[in-house]
């Protein structure tokens, strides 16, 4: 869709939803970058009653044909509004969910557009020279309050699937296990060593299940020098053990090729964790993360075997789905094999 038919399209709908029918959606512009979902950016004007202009500046994240990842699209909306407004946590507001395919063609979801910026390079700009360091450490105090939420007070206990303390751990592997089966792209023998060493030795049982994020980086948080303006991209939000997202986050995957001992270019892996642990109230148990960091070898795999399967069964046009898939999953596989200290570099 051009990005004319995207605002007639947005402001046919708000108009309606909104009850404004002066309103006019302007600026449309597909942001490039996510593959889960297609993200557009518009601004709504309008004037009110009195005749006073108004201005909202939203994201419209719609639901493709065909995706990287297999998301609920009413999930990610649940957790915006549960945890918009909380401190520590900055967060665009949730404003419209909409199961209708009518306006654009799929379903989707509005929310408040932030400032700032998502884009793992910028942070190696000179406009973050001085700043660099201070944002990925609030980085990591944003996901430590992430882990301290109590589910119950904020109502997810009845939105997302509460794990068993002991088998947190399972319910993903064999999530993600299920993902590369259901995305054969043939043996991928290292992974599949990864996946029995993991069920041979479980990590230690959580206290009790947190929110997991689910796919917490740098390239899902907004910043500006200034600091994280937003965190963006819940399609993969769970409760499980908060671990995960801190080796996640950490994996070599994210981390910029001139300071690969750098997390975000800034922090060592130490300094990433004590800031977590000063916001979380938790302690960052050493097994639970190495065996989460093998798990992330796992799951990105099936990340990058669902995109190659997309590409290369027709579902989706979109070359970086067959570029992302197929040149990934040699790298994962070399790290993991480092990582079970089977290969050294």
């Amino acid at each position: 869709m051009d990005p004319s038919t995207f605002a007639i399209c947005a402001t046919a709908y708000l108009r309606k939803a909104w009850g404004e029918p002066g309103l006019e959606a302007t600026d449309a512009r597909r942001i490039i970058g996510g593959a889960s979902r297609h993200t557009w950016s518009v601004d709504a004007k309008w004037n009110d009653i009195d005749g006073k202009p108004q201005l909202r500046e939203l994201i419209f994240r719609l639901d493709p044909p065909a995706s990287l990842l297999e998301s609920n699209r009413g999930t990610e909306y649940a957790m915006y509004r549960a945890l918009y407004g909380l401190p520590g946590i900055p967060l665009p507001e949730p404003l419209l969910l909409e199961d209708d395919n009518a306006a654009f063609g799929m379903p989707f979801f509005v929310m408040e557009r932030l400032g700032g910026v998502a884009w793992p390079q910028e942070l190696l700009t000179p406009a973050f020279t001085g700043r660099r360091e201070p944002v990925v450490r609030q980085m990591y105090q944003v996901l430590g309050s992430i882990a301290a939420v109590d589910i119950e007070t904020v109502g997810l206990d009845g939105v997302l699937r509460t794990p068993a303390h002991d088998d947190a751990w399972a319910v993903e592997l064999e999530r993600w296990e299920r993902t590369l089966r259901d995305h054969d792209l043939g043996p991928m023998p290292i992974t599949q060593a990864v996946i029995r060493e993991l069920r041979r030795h479980p990590p230690p049982q959580v206290p009790y299940p947190g929110i997991v994020h689910g796919d917490f980086r740098v390239g899902n948080v907004l910043f500006s020098p200034a600091g994280v303006t937003g965190v963006l991209d819940w399609e993969l939000t769970h409760l499980g053990d908060p671990h995960e997202d801190i080796a996640w986050s950490m994996a070599r995957n994210w981390r910029s090729g001139t300071t690969p001992e750098l997390i975000g270019g800034a922090l060592h892996p130490a300094e990433v964790i004590a800031e977590w642990e000063s916001t979380s109230g938790m302690h960052a148990e050493p097994e639970s993360l190495r065996w989460w960091q093998l798990f992330s070898h796992v799951k990105a795999n099936a990340i990058w075997a669902t995109a190659a399967h997309e590409f290369s069964t027709g579902r989706t046009s979109e070359l970086m789905f067959g570029t992302m898939g197929w040149l990934n999953i040699g790298s994962q596989e070399k790290w993991a094999l480092e990582d079970l200290g089977v290969l050294t570099e």
